[in-house]
Protein backbone atom coordinates (compact mmCIF):
# COMPACT_ATOMS: atom_id res chain seq x y z
CA UNK A 1 0.00 0.00 0.00
CA UNK A 2 0.96 3.66 -0.32
CA UNK A 3 2.07 3.96 3.29
CA UNK A 4 4.76 1.30 2.87
CA UNK A 5 5.77 1.41 -0.77
CA UNK A 6 5.25 4.88 -2.25
CA UNK A 7 8.50 6.76 -2.87
CA UNK A 8 6.89 10.09 -1.91
CA UNK A 9 7.22 11.17 1.72
CA UNK A 10 4.09 13.30 1.36
CA UNK A 11 2.05 10.35 0.09
CA UNK A 12 3.20 8.14 2.96
CA UNK A 13 2.34 10.83 5.50
CA UNK A 14 -1.09 11.43 3.95
CA UNK A 15 -1.75 7.69 3.89
CA UNK A 16 -0.97 7.41 7.61
CA UNK A 17 -3.28 10.32 8.39
CA UNK A 18 -6.13 8.82 6.39
CA UNK A 19 -5.71 5.43 8.08
CA UNK A 20 -5.92 7.16 11.46
CA UNK A 21 -9.07 9.03 10.45
CA UNK A 22 -10.74 5.84 9.19
CA UNK A 23 -9.81 4.04 12.41
CA UNK A 24 -9.94 0.51 11.03
CA UNK A 25 -7.90 -1.89 13.22
CA UNK A 26 -6.90 -3.83 10.11
CA UNK A 27 -4.46 -0.97 9.42
CA UNK A 28 -2.47 -1.67 12.60
CA UNK A 29 0.03 -4.02 10.97
CA UNK A 30 0.81 -1.57 8.16
CA UNK A 31 1.24 1.28 10.63
CA UNK A 32 3.52 -0.86 12.81
CA UNK A 33 5.65 -1.68 9.77
CA UNK A 34 5.90 2.01 8.93
CA UNK A 35 6.95 2.79 12.51
CA UNK A 36 9.70 0.16 12.56
CA UNK A 37 10.90 0.62 8.97
CA UNK A 38 14.60 1.57 8.94
CA UNK A 39 15.00 1.64 5.16
CA UNK A 40 13.97 5.26 4.67
CA UNK A 41 16.19 8.32 4.79
CA UNK A 42 16.43 9.65 8.36
CA UNK A 43 14.39 12.84 7.86
CA UNK A 44 11.67 11.04 5.88
CA UNK A 45 11.60 8.22 8.42
CA UNK A 46 11.09 10.68 11.26
CA UNK A 47 8.07 12.37 9.69
CA UNK A 48 6.47 9.12 8.49
CA UNK A 49 6.93 7.49 11.90
CA UNK A 50 5.38 10.46 13.66
CA UNK A 51 2.23 10.33 11.53
CA UNK A 52 2.06 6.52 11.77
CA UNK A 53 2.32 6.68 15.58
CA UNK A 54 -0.40 9.33 15.79
CA UNK A 55 -2.65 7.28 13.48
CA UNK A 56 -2.00 4.15 15.50
CA UNK A 57 -2.95 6.00 18.67
CA UNK A 58 -6.26 7.05 17.15
CA UNK A 59 -7.08 3.46 16.19
CA UNK A 60 -6.02 1.98 19.51
CA UNK A 61 -8.09 4.37 21.60
CA UNK A 62 -11.37 3.94 19.71
CA UNK A 63 -13.77 2.16 22.08
CA UNK A 64 -15.24 0.02 19.30
CA UNK A 65 -11.78 -1.40 18.47
CA UNK A 66 -10.89 -2.65 21.95
CA UNK A 67 -12.17 -6.19 21.59
CA UNK A 68 -10.47 -6.62 18.21
CA UNK A 69 -7.04 -5.41 19.32
CA UNK A 70 -7.04 -6.94 22.79
CA UNK A 71 -4.91 -9.96 21.85
CA UNK A 72 -2.45 -7.76 19.96
CA UNK A 73 -1.70 -5.22 22.68
CA UNK A 74 1.40 -6.92 24.09
CA UNK A 75 3.06 -7.05 20.66
CA UNK A 76 2.22 -3.41 20.02
CA UNK A 77 3.55 -2.32 23.42
CA UNK A 78 6.86 -4.17 22.99
CA UNK A 79 7.38 -2.76 19.49
CA UNK A 80 6.57 0.81 20.49
CA UNK A 81 8.94 0.72 23.49
CA UNK A 82 11.89 0.49 21.09
CA UNK A 83 10.77 3.59 19.19
CA UNK A 84 11.23 5.66 22.36
CA UNK A 85 14.94 5.74 21.63
CA UNK A 86 14.44 7.63 18.37
CA UNK A 87 13.84 11.26 17.52
CA UNK A 88 11.54 13.16 19.86
CA UNK A 89 9.43 13.94 16.79
CA UNK A 90 7.90 10.49 17.07
CA UNK A 91 9.17 9.09 20.38
CA UNK A 92 7.03 11.50 22.43
CA UNK A 93 3.82 10.56 20.56
CA UNK A 94 4.83 6.88 20.90
CA UNK A 95 5.22 7.32 24.65
CA UNK A 96 1.77 8.93 24.81
CA UNK A 97 0.23 6.01 22.90
CA UNK A 98 1.87 3.59 25.32
CA UNK A 99 0.61 5.58 28.31
CA UNK A 100 -2.92 5.20 26.94
CA UNK A 101 -2.57 1.45 27.62
CA UNK A 102 -2.37 2.29 31.33
CA UNK A 103 -1.49 -0.58 33.63
CA UNK A 104 -1.00 -2.93 30.67
CA UNK A 105 2.15 -1.03 29.73
CA UNK A 106 3.61 -0.74 33.25
CA UNK A 107 5.67 -3.93 33.08
CA UNK A 108 7.22 -2.99 29.74
CA UNK A 109 8.08 0.50 30.98
CA UNK A 110 9.62 -0.87 34.19
CA UNK A 111 11.73 -3.34 32.24
CA UNK A 112 12.90 -0.60 29.87
CA UNK A 113 13.66 1.76 32.75
CA UNK A 114 15.87 -0.77 34.54
CA UNK A 115 17.44 -2.66 31.64
CA UNK A 116 17.49 -0.68 28.40
CA UNK A 117 20.85 0.74 27.29
CA UNK A 118 19.26 3.84 25.75
CA UNK A 119 19.17 6.84 28.10
CA UNK A 120 16.28 8.29 26.13
CA UNK A 121 14.21 5.12 26.49
CA UNK A 122 14.88 5.00 30.23
CA UNK A 123 14.07 8.70 30.58
CA UNK A 124 10.76 8.44 28.73
CA UNK A 125 9.90 5.23 30.60
CA UNK A 126 10.29 7.06 33.90
CA UNK A 127 8.12 9.89 32.56
CA UNK A 128 5.46 7.43 31.43
CA UNK A 129 5.38 5.58 34.74
CA UNK A 130 4.75 8.87 36.52
CA UNK A 131 1.94 9.68 34.10
CA UNK A 132 0.30 6.27 34.52
CA UNK A 133 0.57 6.66 38.30
CA UNK A 134 0.55 2.98 39.30
CA UNK A 135 1.95 2.58 42.83
CA UNK A 136 3.51 -0.73 41.82
CA UNK A 137 6.08 1.28 39.85
CA UNK A 138 7.58 2.81 43.00
CA UNK A 139 10.13 -0.02 43.36
CA UNK A 140 11.43 0.29 39.79
CA UNK A 141 11.56 4.09 39.99
CA UNK A 142 13.40 3.89 43.32
CA UNK A 143 16.00 1.58 41.78
CA UNK A 144 16.48 4.03 38.92
CA UNK A 145 16.64 6.93 41.35
CA UNK A 146 19.57 5.42 43.24
CA UNK A 147 21.32 3.40 40.53
CA UNK A 148 20.88 4.93 37.07
CA UNK A 149 24.05 6.40 35.56
CA UNK A 150 22.14 9.26 33.93
CA UNK A 151 21.31 12.33 36.00
CA UNK A 152 18.42 13.08 33.64
CA UNK A 153 16.88 9.67 34.32
CA UNK A 154 17.38 10.04 38.07
CA UNK A 155 15.68 13.44 38.06
CA UNK A 156 12.80 12.08 35.98
CA UNK A 157 12.44 9.24 38.51
CA UNK A 158 12.14 11.87 41.27
CA UNK A 159 9.41 13.68 39.34
CA UNK A 160 7.58 10.39 38.64
CA UNK A 161 7.66 9.38 42.31
CA UNK A 162 6.20 12.78 43.19
CA UNK A 163 3.37 12.23 40.73
CA UNK A 164 2.59 8.75 42.07
CA UNK A 165 2.76 9.81 45.72
CA UNK A 166 1.91 7.67 48.73
CA UNK A 167 4.02 6.59 51.72
CA UNK A 168 6.45 4.40 49.76
CA UNK A 169 7.18 7.07 47.17
CA UNK A 170 7.67 9.68 49.91
CA UNK A 171 10.02 7.32 51.77
CA UNK A 172 12.14 6.84 48.63
CA UNK A 173 12.31 10.59 48.05
CA UNK A 174 13.34 11.25 51.64
CA UNK A 175 16.04 8.57 51.46
CA UNK A 176 17.40 10.22 48.32
CA UNK A 177 17.22 13.67 49.91
CA UNK A 178 19.24 12.45 52.89
CA UNK A 179 21.88 10.97 50.59
CA UNK A 180 22.67 13.93 48.36
CA UNK A 181 24.44 17.26 48.80
CA UNK A 182 23.55 19.01 45.58
CA UNK A 183 21.20 22.00 45.85
CA UNK A 184 19.48 21.66 42.45
CA UNK A 185 18.77 17.99 43.18
CA UNK A 186 17.52 18.88 46.65
CA UNK A 187 15.14 21.48 45.23
CA UNK A 188 13.70 18.96 42.76
CA UNK A 189 13.22 16.39 45.53
CA UNK A 190 11.49 18.95 47.77
CA UNK A 191 9.12 19.86 44.93
CA UNK A 192 8.40 16.15 44.36
CA UNK A 193 7.66 15.67 48.06
CA UNK A 194 5.10 18.45 47.82
CA UNK A 195 3.59 16.86 44.72
CA UNK A 196 3.47 13.52 46.56
CA UNK A 197 1.35 15.08 49.28
CA UNK A 198 3.92 15.60 52.04
CA UNK A 199 3.57 19.37 52.12
CA UNK A 200 4.66 19.68 55.73
CA UNK A 201 8.05 18.03 55.10
CA UNK A 202 8.49 19.92 51.83
CA UNK A 203 7.88 23.27 53.55
CA UNK A 204 10.22 22.41 56.43
CA UNK A 205 13.02 21.37 54.06
CA UNK A 206 12.46 24.43 51.89
CA UNK A 207 12.73 26.72 54.88
CA UNK A 208 16.19 25.33 55.62
CA UNK A 209 17.44 27.00 52.42
CA UNK A 210 16.04 30.42 53.40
Amino acid sequence: NALLSNISCEVRISSARVLGQIGDPRAINSLMQAITNNNLAELVRSFVRKEAVIALGKILTKPENQETINSDKERIINSLIETLGGEYTYSIPAKDVLVSFGQLAVGAFENALLNNESVRIRFLSATALGQIGDSRSVDALTQALFNDDSQDVRIEAVIALGRIGGPRAISSLMNKYNNQDNYPDAAIIITALGDAGDLQTAEALLSSFS
